[in-house]
Order: C-alpha cells, then sequence, then structure tokens
C-alpha cells in the first residue's frame, strides 16, 4: 500500500490505471456509493419544451458526416434555429426507449447507468433566452439554472479560448461518477470517461450532419467551470464543446 501511495503521488492517472485492474483486491476498495438515480434533482427556475427532432435534417449519409467531421474553431454570428437546435439535443443525448427499466440513449454507457450529463450555455439560439441550462433527456426539455448573458464567464474558465465567444451556445458534459461507481467500484472512472467520449462523437458527428461545427475542449478551470454550471459535488466537469455555424459555410 505505501508503494501504491508514493507512484500516486509521482503519477495519479497512471497509478489509478494499474490499481483499477480487473481483479482488484477487494480490501482495497471503498465503500460502494448509493446510486443517485438516473434523473438529475436540482431546483430549476423553469423548462423550456423543445420540439419534436426532425429526421429530415439529417440526411447526410453516416460516411460523409465522418469524412466531413473536423475541429471548428471559428463560427458566424448567426442565430442557430430552434427546430435544428431540438434536433440536436435529441441525437446528441436522447432518450430512445427503455430496457428493463433502464434508459436507453443514443449512446453507450457502461450497464446502461447513463453517467453523462449535458449542461448548457445559451447564446445566441432562437427563442430561448440566454442562459445556464441543463438538458433533460427524459422529458426533451431543456431546464433553466440561471438566467443571465454568462459568455465571458464560460471563456474565463474555458482558459480564454475564443470560439467559446463566437459559438451559438457551449456545451458541457458532466460525469455523475456515483452512478457508476455504484456497479464498479474503483473501475467507474474509466467507465464514465469512455462514456463521455461516445457522447462527444455524436456531438461531432451530429453537428456535421446539420451543418453545424463543433470543438471539444479538454483545458478549463474545473471549479470554475463547475460554478458557472452550477455543478453539485462529484458532478465532474469533463468536456466542453462550442457549437454554432462555421465561418466557412
Amino acid at each position: 500500500m505505501k508503494d501504491i501511495l508514493s507512484d500516486f503521488l509521482r503519477d495519479p492517472g497512471y497509478t489509478y490505471h494499474i490499481v483499477s485492474k480487473i481483479p482488484f483486491p477487494y480490501e482495497f476498495d471503498l465503500e460502494m456509493r448509493v446510486n443517485p438515480g438516473f434523473e438529475r434533482e436540482y431546483n430549476y427556475l423553469g423548462a423550456i419544451k423543445l420540439s419534436e427532432p426532425d429526421r429530415e435534417l439529417l440526411s447526410m449519409p453516416l460516411g460523409v458526416a465522418l469524412s466531413k467531421r473536423k475541429s471548428v474553431r471559428r463560427y458566424k454570428m448567426r442565430r442557430v434555429e430552434f427546430k435544428k437546435f431540438s434536433t440536436f439535443m435529441y441525437y446528441i443525448a436522447g432518450i430512445r426507449g427503455y430496457k428493463y427499466g433502464y434508459p436507453l440513449r443514443t449512446y453507450p454507457t457502461a450497464g446502461a447507468l447513463n453517467s453523462p450529463e449535458v449542461f448548457v450555455h445559451i447564446d445566441n439560439v432562437e427563442s430561448i433566452d440566454k442562459g445556464i441550462y441543463h438538458y433533460n433527456p427524459f422529458e426533451h426539455t431543456l431546464e433553466l439554472i440561471k438566467p443571465g448573458d454568462f459568455k465571458h464567464d464560460v471563456y474565463y474558465a474555458s482558459l480564454d479560448q475564443s470560439q467559446v465567444l463566437e459559438a451559438a451556445f457551449n456545451i458541457l458534459v458532466a460525469g455523475i461518477y456515483d452512478r457508476t461507481y455504484s456497479k464498479y467500484g474503483l473501475r467507474a472512472y474509466r467507465y464514465v470517461l469512455e462514456d463521455v467520449g461516445h457522447l462527444g462523437q455524436n456531438i461531432y458527428l451530429v453537428a456535421t450532419a446539420l451543418d453545424l461545427g463543433t470543438v471539444c475542449m479538454g483545458a478549463f478551470r474545473d471549479d470554475d467551470l463547475s460554478r458557472v454550471f452550477q455543478l453539485k459535488e462529484r458532478e465532474l466537469p469533463l468536456l466542453l464543446y462550442s457549437v454554432g455555424y462555421p465561418e466557412d459555410i
């Protein structure tokens, strides 16, 4: 145990990978936590019902979307249409059905435990006021966390990455760690990161198919970003995406 601790202090990422191998000595595992449930509980200020997703907006063949997919860091100052935004949100993170009581998403999650949560900073979307929102996939709604213009707060938290200022909206994907930990223990953090990565590919491909652009950011001030989006304890900010119409389209 002493060697594990010294290795952890020197290189925590690699050490975690080693100690979370299967099988892991049970006596070193932590007490299992209770699964907080699939639906995030929070005192939201209201909700906006999004329109039904429009499949006709996603007519681009998968092979074309894969070949055109790229990171976009410059955007037009153009408003994203409400129907397009609604379609985007559903296909990146919506619920397409249930099996054995588990919600089935548009991306895979370990144990069907749905660790990712999607938060949105709205700046320039038709019919939606500026503010910080949470996407509720069960109702296909945007739940208002706080109204107002938080563009520069997200910009500062993202280490002054300029695409945040130009984007029509910015998406924060957070990991609800305890959902996965409740079943997988010390293996869970691997799975949470994998879940978020699967969702991230959806963001790129759906944005491309809708003639939008996006870029993934992993460099940000965790605590500042958590404050802007009002994440709760053990809700982990993992990836940030700017989305908008690319400057070259």
